[in-house]
């Protein structure tokens, strides 16, 4: 259906000529920008209705108990939370002062910003599902191997005191109605898509021309 709209676009209403190599790119460059845009809105409401079922604190407490097993719910939890690297520091620090082990909290920093939902979207759009989940699975075992292998490096002393004692654990967990949930995955899914329609039409048109 996109793929005809796109035709009807370029060919029916703008009258280009099917054998000119401006035509397809622009054909391309609809179509591709669609069919990316549709995919990302309904994934980033879907997947913000999933945030609002998160056990957070359960998380924490898994995180807290140590090993391997840890060391995975960290990266996972990294995996699945939008967080770029700017927030993700802050979340780092919370997660130290609520007494998350050093090895665990840096699996969590280290997937966050390799894996995110905006990548995963558009490498599923581009690529399929299967590079797209062996690109997800080496991010997890990157990030857990590596938060694991620091843990056992026993750098806690080298941490700054005074940063960890001043950030926030606190957490803010609200009781969601269904409605609240849809809500939330709506107005996030529509924030997400107006930070970056502009990289992505860039993106698209590159892969046009």
């Amino acid at each position: 259906m996109l793929l005809n709209f796109a035709e009807f676009l370029v060919y029916d209403c703008l009258g280009l000529d099917l054998q000119s190599r401006f035509a397809a790119a622009l054909e391309f460059f609809i179509y591709d920008s669609l069919k990316i845009f549709l995919l990302l809105l309904g994934m980033f409401f879907v997947i913000g209705v999933f945030r609002t079922y998160l056990p957070e604190r359960r998380l924490r407490a898994w995180m807290g108990k140590g090993g391997w097993w840890a060391n995975f719910i960290a990266s996972l939890f990294g995996a699945i939370t939008p967080f770029c690297s700017c927030s993700s520091i802050p979340i780092f620090i919370s997660l130290l002062k609520a007494g998350v082990p050093l090895g665990v909290t840096f699996s969590f920093l280290v997937t966050s910003p390799i894996i995110n939902e905006y990548l995963v979207i558009l490498m599923i759009g581009e690529f399929g599902m299967p590079v797209t989940l062996a690109y997800v699975l080496s991010g997890l075992t990157i990030g857990t191997l590596s938060g694991g292998l620091l843990g056992r490096m026993h750098l806690e002393g080298l941490i700054e005191r005074d940063i960890v004692s001043e950030a926030s654990s606190d957490v803010d967990e609200r009781q969601h109605t269904w409605k609240s949930r849809l809500s939330f995955g709506w107005s996030e899914s529509l924030a997400v898509i107006r930070q970056i329609w502009l990289w992505v039409l860039v993106g698209v048109a590159v892969g046009a021309y």
